[in-house]
């Protein structure tokens, strides 16, 4: 489970929360079914490349890219949950969770929710799947993602 942070970064929110309510099926952008691409024990674990599923790729509610919202929010230990960018307001669906603090990402990355539930179970999927490159041992996917109410 994901609380995502609303009010100080909504336009960061609002794209990832639409993008957990998408259908695939219907042709809608969406997290389900997506690859973990990137995944290194007790650091990090890289999703939400929809498009090219490899982490060259990925697409915003609204449009390609969006601007970075705020920097306000920092990584500041395991659970944090960060927009991944390819330079300063390219936010697109690529987002990563991190498995401990990474204060280097504070100004870069901006921080859109943190997990609240199951963050024990990422972190033994990323000592069973995640390497020291970063390239899974084995493939892991988003099965399933929605809103709670």
């Amino acid at each position: 489970v994901i609380e995502l942070f609303a009010d100080a970064v909504p336009r960061t929110a609002e794209n990832f929360r639409r993008l957990c309510l998408g259908d695939p099926s219907k042709g809608e952008l969406s997290f389900k079914g997506c690859r973990f691409h990137k995944m290194i024990p007790h650091f990090i674990m890289v999703s939400g490349d929809f498009v090219n599923h490899d982490g060259s790729g990925g697409m915003s509610i609204y449009g390609p890219t969006f601007p970075d919202e705020s920097f306000e929010l920092f990584h500041v230990g395991p659970g944090i949950v960060t927009m991944v960018n390819n330079g300063p307001d390219t936010n697109s669906s690529q987002f990563a969770i991190v498995l401990d603090k990474a204060e280097w990402l504070d100004g870069r990355c901006v921080v859109v929710g943190k997990v609240t539930e199951g963050l024990d179970l990422l972190q033994k999927q990323a000592l069973k799947h995640g390497t020291a490159t970063g390239i899974p041992a084995s493939e892991l996917y988003i099965g399933g993602c929605g809103e709670n109410s």
